[in-house]
């Protein structure tokens, strides 16, 4: 029998620059889970603002919080993409300035606590919102979007959405900059062949995706996920960060990845098939996809029926 769950490892970590300068670490990243939605997050702060790791980490809560209670709301404005371009554009537009508005409120009133002016919490951000079979992303600034992708029985990493930079390559495109609404791509789509999702900043996306090219340790980054529980994990991530990507670059640098998990109940350990049942408290939060595979989703809302994971195990039939 074949389980496959979402699993989320993350991971930032201070840059060469900013330890000689006596900074701190500026990347955030963020992951939440809740009403059958899944959505990552990732913000680079600006380099030249003095709270700018404040506002990075709340602007990754704020479009997890937003998108886990928004998605389905969200994903009907792209309903008009392939029929009507120009009722699409304006349906971005305004989208775009709804989800910025948000953001740019909880910011204000962060910096108006600090007593700071909002341009020092000045942020990138890259975030992937999954539910059911969609998906939606959007992108404002530098770093990077990548996706994980099963096709013809082959995996394949395709970057699925690029940095804005300004008119020189050190400058990007921030929030709360005035014109952020206009910077945020958006995109949505179905998510049939995909099995995973990176975010990274441009501390290390600078090195693990160069134009069209793709590290191979990007392909390895998904791959040695498999079977590992994320706290086990992120300890690989971090030393992979602070002692592969920091040869070549010396900017902070983040991951955020999101990895559709298939594992063979018959190939793993009892821990890790606990590890996989965790949060499970309902049938509902169980979904037969076939006759030998079941997706597991602990994030749909559902009351408790189920007293332990042996429950859940002999409700599957666990072999």
């Amino acid at each position: 029998m074949i389980i496959e769950k979402w699993k989320n490892v993350q991971a930032y970590e201070i840059g060469k620059l900013h330890i000689s300068r006596n900074m701190v670490c500026q990347d955030r990243t963020f992951y939440k889970e809740a009403n059958g939605v899944k959505i990552v997050a990732l913000a680079d702060g600006a380099g030249s603002k003095s709270k700018s790791e404040i506002g990075a980490e709340l602007v990754c809560e704020k479009v997890c919080e937003l998108f886990s209670t928004k998605f389905i709301d969200y994903l009907l404005c792209f309903e008009d993409e392939k029929t009507n371009q120009a009722k699409h554009k304006k349906n971005m537009a305004s989208l775009s300035k709804e989800i910025i508005t948000y953001l740019v409120t909880a910011l204000k009133a962060k910096a108006l606590e600090m007593n700071i002016a909002v341009e020092e919490l000045s942020s990138t951000l890259l975030f992937f919102a999954i539910k059911d079979n969609h998906y939606i992303m959007g992108h404002i600034g530098d770093g990077v979007i990548a996706g994980l992708y099963n096709e013809n029985n082959a995996y394949r990493v395709r970057v699925i959405s690029e940095p804005e930079n300004g008119e020189r390559s050190n400058i990007t495109f921030f929030v709360p900059d005035t014109n952020a609404a206009e910077h945020l791509h958006l995109q949505a789509g179905s998510i049939d062949n995909l099995k995973g999702v990176l975010l990274t900043s441009d501390g290390a996306g600078t090195v693990l995706f160069n134009g069209t090219s793709v590290d191979d340790n990007v392909y390895k980054l998904f791959s040695n996920f498999q079977n590992q529980q994320h706290t086990d994990y992120a300890q690989v991530i971090s030393k992979f960060l602070r002692e592969i990507i920091s040869n070549y670059s010396t900017d902070d640098m983040s991951l955020n990845i999101l990895r559709l998990e298939d594992a063979d109940t018959g190939k793993i350990t009892n821990n890790y098939a606990e590890y996989l049942l965790s949060g499970v408290e309902s049938p509902k939060q169980i979904i037969r996809k076939s006759q030998y595979c079941y997706y597991i989703d602990p994030s749909i809302a559902a009351t408790q029926e189920f007293s332990s994971i042996d429950e859940v195990k002999e409700y599957m039939k666990w072999r």
